[in-house]
């Protein structure tokens, strides 16, 4: 028998394929600014069913499964009238095995690591993180280098 792959060889093993076979590439994964790859990781991941509790207008209350992709799929099979219902799209969770599961969302999650890397290095690169704040461009007030320096002890300097 051979060497077992860590955990870490395996996730990247399968970003790779992702990258390559599935077409998924950072332009893809940027188009995802609402944590779908993170959600979509963590419904991976999860030995339990996780559900999104969804208010109606009415008061009634659902569970719902929060898959983030769906696709509309026109069903025309017994009516004449054309009619769409929706179906979760790329969903694979139940096809694969429990460390396949984890394989994945550890992919999912490198992709999304990566992502926020993109913008913070795309928008902010040049920023700096002011507590209490956020980000703040070098042109702001805040930004670090705009401070001046204060003596501490009356002296100066």
């Amino acid at each position: 028998m051979g060497k077992i792959k860590t955990g870490s060889e395996l996730i990247a093993e399968e970003r790779q394929r992702q990258l390559n076979q599935e077409g998924w590439t950072p332009e893809h994964d940027d188009e995802h600014t609402d944590g779908e790859l993170a959600l979509v990781a963590a419904l991976y991941a999860t030995p339990i069913p996780l559900f999104a509790r969804k208010e109606q207008g009415d008061g009634e209350v659902l569970f719902q499964d929060p898959w983030p992709w769906w696709d509309e799929i026109e069903q025309t099979r017994y009516s004449s009238d054309t009619y769409f219902y929706k179906v979760k799209a790329w969903d694979k969770r139940k096809k694969h095995s429990k460390l396949r599961k984890l394989v994945i969302a550890g992919a999912l999650i490198a992709a999304e690591i990566d992502r926020l890397q993109r913008i913070k290095n795309r928008h902010f690169i040049h920023h700096e993180v002011v507590p209490g704040i956020g980000w703040v461009a070098p042109n702001h007030p805040l930004h670090p280098d705009n401070q001046k320096s204060s003596p501490t002890n009356g002296e100066g300097e």
